[in-house]
C-alpha cells in the first residue's frame, strides 16, 4: 500500500490559499500553475470515493445549534455560493456530496452538473419533502 504524501494540513493550507484569492474563479486557473492537492480515495464497491465527503449541512441551514445560526447559514450559502464551493471541492477531489431531498439541493445540484461538475451522491432523505 502506497505511503499517503497528502495530509490534511496540507489540503487545507492549498484550499486556504485558494479561497484568499480576490477574485479567484475556476475559469481563472492557468495551465501553468500546478494542480489542487487531491483528496485520497477509498473502493466502495465499484466506485472510487473522497475521503472526504461535502456535506450539505452548512449550505442548507442545518448547525445543530440554534435557529439564528441556521437562519444565517442559509442566508449565506446562496446556491451561487454552493455550486462554486462544489466545483472548488471537485477540484481538489471531492467526488461525493451528501444530497438532502430538497428542492433547493435538487436545484444546486443540477446546476453544478449542468456547469460540467460530477459528484457520487450519498442521498439522506428528508422527513419532510417541503425542506428547503
Amino acid at each position: 500500500m502506497a505511503v499517503m504524501s497528502l495530509t490534511r494540513r496540507k489540503l487545507l493550507h492549498s484550499t486556504a490559499a485558494l479561497a484568499a484569492l480576490p477574485g479567484t474563479t475556476r475559469a481563472q486557473t492557468s495551465p501553468t500553475q500546478p494542480p489542487p492537492a487531491q483528496v485520497p480515495k477509498v473502493k466502495f464497491g465499484n466506485a472510487e470515493i473522497s475521503r472526504i465527503v461535502l456535506g450539505a449541512n452548512p449550505f442548507y441551514g442545518v448547525s445543530h445549534f440554534n435557529a439564528t445560526y441556521d437562519r444565517v447559514m442559509r442566508e449565506w450559502c446562496t446556491s451561487s455560493k454552493v455550486v462554486e464551493i462544489m466545483h472548488q471541492c471537485a477540484a481538489h477531489g471531492i467526488n461525493a456530496f451528501q444530497y438532502v431531498t430538497s428542492p433547493r439541493c435538487q436545484a444546486d445540484y443540477e446546476r453544478f452538473t449542468a456547469e460540467g461538475g460530477k459528484m457520487h451522491l450519498i442521498v439522506q432523505a428528508s422527513r419532510d419533502p417541503r425542506a428547503s
